[in-house]
């Protein structure tokens, strides 16, 4: 009886933090069969957010840069960047619109794709923590919004922005 108590006391301090729920499934857009949309065709919840290289920014000058991002209600995530102080910097708009891609822990992340008028393609992903659970760890790099964009600009390279939580 004492080892059946043990074993249900450790599955149950362990299903708080699986990476899929009844409401969660399924948790990839890979695991989607054809036509299937994502749970309840989960939208991001909108906000703004400055986001900047590191969790551990530091304004160096006056013209130091961050990027803007907004999400919105439609589910797009509008990107530019932007300056502290008024420099010689151009915006960079750009707009992604998202779809979710999976969910763990309670944070989500969703997937966006765009096409510039030569036809190059650039990919973001934006994991947001707003809704995690506190009892799952932690990632090493952890910021409540981290966005990661690809694309030729970059050579194909991948930036990732970090919100300012502070």
């Amino acid at each position: 009886m004492k080892t059946r108590s043990i074993l249900f006391l450790a599955l149950l301090s362990t299903a708080g933090c699986s990476s899929s729920s009844a409401d969660d499934n399924p948790t990839s857009r890979d695991e989607l069969g054809a036509g299937e949309t994502s749970p309840a065709t989960r939208r991001i919840p909108p906000g703004e957010f400055k986001l900047y290289g590191s969790t551990e920014f530091q304004m160096v000058d006056s013209c130091s840069t961050y990027i803007a991002l907004e999400l919105t209600m439609a589910g797009e995530a509008k990107l530019a960047t932007r300056v502290m102080h008024p420099c010689d910097v151009g915006p960079d708009a750009r707009t992604y619109p998202l779809k979710f891609e999976r969910s763990e822990c309670g944070s989500y992340t969703y997937f966006g794709e765009r096409h510039d008028g030569a036809g190059r393609k650039f990919t973001i992903f934006v994991t947001d923590h707003r809704e995690r659970n506190e009892s799952c760890p932690r990632p090493a790099s952890f910021a409540r919004i981290i966005v990661d964009e690809a694309g030729p600009e970059r050579g194909d390279d991948t930036q990732t922005w970090y919100s300012d939580d502070r």
